[in-house]
């Protein structure tokens, strides 16, 4: 979740960033298809199976795409 999200950046002053700015990087992973948004449980959504993006928000759930998890050093 966004809160989430936020409360870890902003938890180290040297990697804080303010709400708006995070809300474009997000929207931006969203567009290129980085991030996607939990629909339900297992069921994701990613913009290039939909053709279009999803409006972001305060309580959207996000996952990282599988492909790019092992690069980004995820689990």
């Amino acid at each position: 979740k966004f809160n989430k999200l936020d409360l870890f950046i902003n938890s180290s002053p040297e990697y804080s960033i303010d709400k708006v700015k995070l809300f474009k990087v997000l929207s931006v992973m969203r567009e290129y298809s980085i991030l996607g948004t939990v629909k339900k449980r297992t069921i994701f959504d990613f913009t290039y199976r939909t053709g279009y993006s999803v409006p972001i928000s305060e309580i959207t759930n996000f996952v990282v795409h599988k492909g790019l998890r092992k690069y980004l050093n995820l689990p």
